[in-house]
C-alpha cells in the first residue's frame, strides 16, 4: 500500500526537527553510549575511567562547550575528537585509545544539543566547527602556542572537522571518518536508513528547518571547506556504508591540496564502524601522523 503524501510530509517534518533538535533515543545518555560502544566496538572501560581528567570550562557563541581534557605526560600534542549524530563524546573512546597510545593528550566534547550540551539546537557541523576552533585555542593557551593540534571526527563530527580546518591554521593534521562531502549526498540515504523508506519531501523539510536556524544547507559543503584548507587530511571510509556513499571519500580527497593527504578505504563495514577493524584503523592513523610529522624518519 502506498503511503499517503500527508503522512510522508508529516514524517519528513518530524525527522527534520529531530536532526537539529534531537531528543529521546537520538540524544542518548553517557551510560547508553558507553554501553552501546562497549557492545558494538569494545574498549578498555576500566582503563578509560582511570585516565587523568580535567573539565574544560569554555564558552563559544555564548554557549558552554561540555568537554574534558585528558592529559598524558610528555605528550606529542593534543587531539580533539568530534562525535557523530545521535551520539555523545563517549562513542569515540576506541579512537581516543588509539590516539592516546600514539602519545596524544585528548579533548573530548559534546556537540551542540547532544550529551550535556545546553545549546537549543545543533547545526550539523556548521557552528560546531567554531566550537572546535575555540577548543583548539584553549589547548594552545593550556599547553603553549607551539603545541601540535590534531582533530578526528566521525560522521557529523567529520563535517565539523572539515569545516573547522578552513577556519583556522592552528590544526596541524585532521582525520575525517565517513563524513558527507555535501548535504545533498545524504538526504535519500539518511531517511531510508532511519525509517526504512524513501521520502521525497525530506530534503525540502530539512532545508526549511535549517533556514530557521540561519543555515543554508545548499551552501554548506564540507568538501568546499577542505578545498580552502592546506591542512593534511586522512579520509577514512568503508565500502559497506549505507548512509554516506563511499564516493564521498573520493570527492573529499580530490579536494584536499596537501600532498600528505590520503584515503583509507575499509571493507564491508556500515556507517561509522570502520573502527571495528582496529588494527587497520590504528595502522592508517599511525602512518598518516608519522608522515605529517616526519616521525618515521627518526
Amino acid at each position: 500500500m502506498k503511503t499517503p503524501a500527508f503522512v510522508l510530509k508529516l514524517t519528513a517534518n518530524l525527522m527534520a526537527e529531530l536532526i537539529f533538535k534531537p531528543s529521546g533515543p537520538v540524544r542518548p545518555s553517557k551510560k547508553t553510549v558507553m554501553d552501546r560502544t562497549m557492545k558494538d566496538t569494545g574498549f578498555d572501560r576500566e582503563g578509560f575511567e582511570s585516565w587523568a581528567k580535567e573539565e574544560i570550562h569554555l564558552k563559544n557563541d555564548g554557549i558552554r562547550i561540555p568537554a574534558d581534557y585528558y592529559p598524558i605526560p610528555d605528550a606529542k600534542g593534543v587531539a580533539i575528537l568530534a562525535h557523530g549524530y545521535g551520539q555523545n563524546r563517549y562513542v569515540l573512546i576506541p579512537q581516543a585509545e588509539i590516539l592516546r597510545a600514539l602519545g596524544y593528550s585528548l579533548i573530548m566534547f559534546d556537540q551542540r544539543h547532544f550529551g550535556e550540551s545546553k545549546a537549543k539546537n545543533g547545526t550539523f557541523g556548521v557552528k560546531e566547527a567554531t566550537d572546535l576552533v575555540a577548543l583548539a585555542k584553549w589547548a594552545k593557551k593550556k599547553c603553549g602556542k607551539d603545541v601540535r593540534i590534531i582533530t578526528l571526527g566521525v560522521s557529523m563530527g567529520a563535517m565539523t572537522v572539515m569545516n573547522a580546518i578552513s577556519k583556522t591554521s592552528m590544526i596541524d593534521a585532521a582525520i575525517e571518518d565517513c563524513g558527507p562531502s555535501r548535504w545533498d549526498l545524504i538526504y535519500k540515504t539518511f531517511f531510508e536508513v532511519s525509517m526504512g523508506m524513501y521520502n521525497p519531501y525530506f530534503q525540502a523539510a530539512v532545508e526549511k528547518r535549517a533556514a530557521t536556524y540561519g543555515i543554508s544547507l545548499s551552501e554548506t559543503r564540507p568538501v568546499d571547506s577542505v578545498a580552502k584548507s592546506d591542512t593534511p587530511l586522512l579520509v577514512i571510509h568503508s565500502e559497506g556504508d549505507r548512509t554516506v556513499p563511499v564516493s564521498a571519500a573520493s570527492e573529499i580527497i580530490a579536494a584536499s591540496k596537501n600532498p600528505l593527504s590520503r584515503m583509507q578505504i575499509f571493507g564491508d563495514y556500515d556507517h561509522a564502524f570502520s573502527i571495528n577493524d582496529r588494527e587497520l584503523y590504528r595502522s592508517a592513523v599511525t602512518a598518516f601522523l608519522n608522515d605529517v610529522f616526519k616521525e618515521g624518519e627518526k
